[in-house]
């Protein structure tokens, strides 16, 4: 694989992740309350602390990704 195929893949990547960490953070921002009154509110099977859990995942994978990105 050349590397400008590899950045278009990585730059492809990337956009999905961002799009993904946008959609986690409006649905902790918008459609749960303040974490501390979050208890018992669930979205498709998870809570407050699942959704939060998922946007650092993804926080992560993106910080990965911009620095294979640079590298």
């Amino acid at each position: 694989m050349s590397k400008t195929m590899f950045n278009f893949v990585l730059d492809c990547v990337l956009l999905v992740m961002s799009v993904s960490l946008l959609f986690t953070s409006a649905v902790l921002r918008v459609v749960f309350p303040p974490p501390s009154a979050a208890a018992g509110w669930t979205l498709w099977g998870g809570d407050y602390d699942a959704w939060s859990n998922a946007q650092f995942v993804l926080v992560s994978i993106i910080g990965l990704a911009i620095l294979l990105h640079v590298m």
